[in-house]
């Protein structure tokens, strides 16, 4: 699979934000299983390790279903081995389920990311 996406918009510019911040509570049966709390705000080290890594877009995906095993990640990692432009994280949440990361320069190669992982869950 290869992507080939443009880094930024016709003019050149990037999306500009002073602050994201995503807080999401999932709840089975009455009980939290699983908080997930994202807070980007952009200064001149954002770039850096431990934040985005030199990479423009962030993306997340979180799917709770019971068929999920570790035979469906071990898919999902050989699939995207080879995008060696992003930065992939697959994680087994402690429910049946798993969150995904996408650190990319596009939204387009985010959004392909997450429609793949999407049909792969659909059959």
């Amino acid at each position: 699979m290869k992507l080939n996406y443009p880094e930024a918009a016709p003019n050149g510019t990037l999306f500009r934000y002073d602050l994201l911040r995503s807080k999401m509570e999932v709840y089975l049966e009455k009980q939290l299983v699983l908080f997930d709390h994202i807070k980007l705000e952009p200064d001149e080290d954002m770039a850096g390790i431990g934040y985005m890594e030199g990479y423009t877009h962030f993306g997340t995906m979180i799917i709770i279903d019971e068929r999920v095993n570790k035979v469906f990640l071990e898919e999902l990692h050989v699939l995207f081995e080879p995008l060696t432009e992003l930065r992939i994280g697959v994680s087994m949440l402690a429910v049946p389920g798993f969150a995904l990361r996408v650190l990319a320069n596009s939204t387009q190669s985010i959004e392909h990311i997450q429609s793949v992982t999407h049909e792969l869950i659909r059959k």
